[in-house]
């Protein structure tokens, strides 16, 4: 399955944003080893992950950005959902705002 995470928000030059999330293929909930954005556009970014097809767990994940002097700012208290047991599908797309 792949899973791809399309982020709607404004960053400004020399910010990281990166998505953490409760398993391998998001870093563990580690900011150490969470996974960069891609961005789209100055409004725009998105991360594709590939995931074992029998891959079937509950996704919980936040966004971080990285601000140019090295702070990190979470994207609320309560992390983000999405329960793949539900979606069975070869692709989805997760579209958040933030």
């Amino acid at each position: 399955m792949t899973i791809t995470f399309f982020l709607n928000y404004h960053t400004e030059f020399g910010q990281e944003l990166f998505i953490s999330g409760n398993n391998n293929f998001l870093g563990n909930n580690e900011i150490a080893t969470a996974i960069p954005m891609v961005y789209l556009d100055g409004e725009s970014l998105f991360l594709t992950i590939d995931l074992p097809v029998d891959f079937d767990d509950i996704i919980l994940y936040k966004y971080v950005l990285k601000d140019k002097d090295g702070s990190k700012i979470y994207d609320g208290e309560d992390n983000r959902a999405v329960d793949l047991s539900l979606i069975k599908r070869k692709s989805i797309s997760v579209v958040d705002t933030w």
